[in-house]
């Protein structure tokens, strides 16, 4: 067992003490290499893991290998918080951490409003802005609200991607993605002949250069209008990560390097698996100093200085 100081990621955990599952930091690590994964199915819910992945039941800790078809685990009180997984009660689709009965889609059916469309909600919004109304997080920075300091650290979990290897063992994880890259290949791909829609990266007049996104673009005139110079992407650097038990060579591009803060900028909406593993590589493996940018830091610089630099994102973006 080694005890990592760079592992930030969390997971669920059970309190025996109180019963409650909340998210924890990982302190440790075991590497036992790669195994089958198998499911588990209590009470309406699905639970993953290796046939030695140990399950609370009324006689003590089994491993899954020891457990038969009738066996009784431990299950807490309030359903989908203690599981990893179960089903839409009216479709029976997994639900992979919901903790509703139904999936997004039956829940939106189930739970629509038919007195109230989206125009009409969006007519009241903006009538409850004009009228001096704001959103509850306007101008709030960390540390200011615990909401807001509890939304932000939530963020990153929600845009962390999940991969196949989350859900597979690695031979279907093959399988599948050979499957998909057959399915999209040639004249089968849904885009074949067709004109690709706009994209948001493309050059900006006031900036002079190209940019990837909108966000890139506004930090770009963020940086403009406090007078600090910059290069938008100057230097690819060399990495090696490992993703899903594969180590890779590949190539992290910062997006800004600002020399009067001595550092890079990265620009980051959505949080990928390799994201994240090259973003961890070039802080182990390069001696400069590399900032994210994320999501939560965008609102607040669009809260500060939005009137006044022009940027391009939402003027209230309460819904981050």
């Amino acid at each position: 067992m080694q005890e990592s100081e760079d592992f930030d990621q969390k997971t669920r955990s059970l309190s025996f003490s109180d019963g409650r599952v909340t998210y924890n930091r990982i302190n440790k690590v075991v590497k036992s290499g790669v195994k089958p994964v198998y499911g588990l199915v209590a009470d309406g819910r699905l639970v993953k893991g290796t046939l030695k992945h140990r399950f609370m039941t009324p006689d003590g800790w089994r491993e899954m290998g020891d457990l038969e078809k009738g066996d009784s685990v431990l299950v807490t009180e309030n359903g989908g918080a203690s599981c990893s997984a179960k089903f839409c009660i009216d479709c029976n689709k997994l639900l992979s951490g919901y903790q509703g009965e139904r999936c997004y889609s039956c829940s939106a059916t189930f739970h629509s409003n038919p007195s109230k469309s989206g125009e009409a909600i969006s007519a009241g919004r903006k009538r409850y802005l004009e009228s001096g109304g704001t959103s509850w997080n306007k101008g709030l920075k960390r540390g200011d609200d615990p909401r807001w300091d509890k939304a932000c650290e939530n963020i990153p979990l929600a845009l962390t991607g999940k991969t196949l290897s989350d859900y597979y063992p690695p031979e279907e994880v093959e399988r599948i993605r050979k499957r998909m890259s057959e399915a999209m290949q040639g004249s089968k791909n849904h885009m074949y002949g067709k004109t690709s829609p706009p994209a948001k990266s493309g050059h900006r007049s006031d900036l002079g250069h190209y940019v990837r996104s909108t966000w890139e673009a506004d930090f770009a005139r963020v940086l403009k209008l406090i007078g600090e110079d910059y290069e938008y992407e100057p230097q690819a650097f060399h990495l090696t990560v490992e993703v899903d038990g594969v180590t890779k060579d590949v190539t992290y591009t910062p997006d800004f390097w600002v020399s009067g803060h001595d550092c890079f900028y990265g620009i980051k909406g959505f949080m990928r698996p390799l994201d994240r593993a090259k973003i961890e590589a070039f802080r182990r493996q390069c001696s400069k100093t590399l900032v994210l940018v994320q999501k939560e830091d965008m609102a607040e610089i669009a809260f500060e200085i939005q009137e006044s630099c022009g940027l391009g994102m939402s003027k209230n973006p309460e819904g981050i």
